[in-house]
């Protein structure tokens, strides 16, 4: 997988994530996608919403922060943090 360019990398976790419905192949080919294409942020929230969907919330907090700090402006990061926060009971932090 890490052979591919980091477009198609980043379409093919898309793929398991919404169409194929594999969240496992998803996890996988998010990690590949960051992995090659490191100032991504959209892989790492769409990463960190399959983790927090099972219920792993340090990583997908992990997660979501780097992609506020590499994508300040966009508002769907930090949207998805402090929603990751709440879920977490970290609310002071929200």
């Amino acid at each position: 997988m890490a052979d591919k360019p980091p477009h198609l990398l980043i379409i093919e976790a898309r793929y398991y994530d919404t169409v194929a419905l594999d969240p496992a192949k998803a996890v996988e080919a998010y990690r590949v996608a960051i992995a090659t294409f490191p100032t991504d942020y959209a892989s790492r929230v769409n990463l960190a919403l399959l983790l927090k969907g099972r219920g792993e919330f340090d990583e997908a907090t992990t997660l979501l922060q780097e992609a506020v700090r590499l994508a300040p402006e966009e508002p769907n990061a930090r949207l998805n943090l402090a929603a990751t926060y709440l879920d977490s009971g970290r609310l002071d932090e929200a």
